[in-house]
C-alpha cells in the first residue's frame, strides 16, 4: 500500500517519493531527478534499500 512520504521504484527501477494523495487514481511522486509525474498505484512498489543487489555484487562470493 502506498502511503505520501514513500520512498517508491517504478517497474523501470527509477526511484521517487511520493508528495500527494491521488488524483483521477494517479498518485504525485517526485523523481530523484526533480521531476513530478503522476503514477498509478499498480506502477510503482515501495522501496526498501536492503534491496540493493550492489552490495551482493561486491561480495567476492558472487563474483565469477
Amino acid at each position: 500500500m502506498i502511503e505520501l512520504g514513500m520512498e517508491v521504484e517504478n517497474l523501470n527501477g527509477y526511484l521517487g517519493v511520493v508528495a500527494a494523495s491521488p488524483r483521477n487514481g494517479k498518485w504525485l511522486v517526485v523523481t530523484d531527478d526533480g521531476r513530478e509525474v503522476r503514477v498509478r498505484e499498480d506502477e510503482v512498489r515501495e522501496f526498501d534499500p536492503s534491496w540493493d543487489r550492489h552490495e551482493e555484487l561486491e561480495d567476492p562470493a558472487y563474483h565469477w
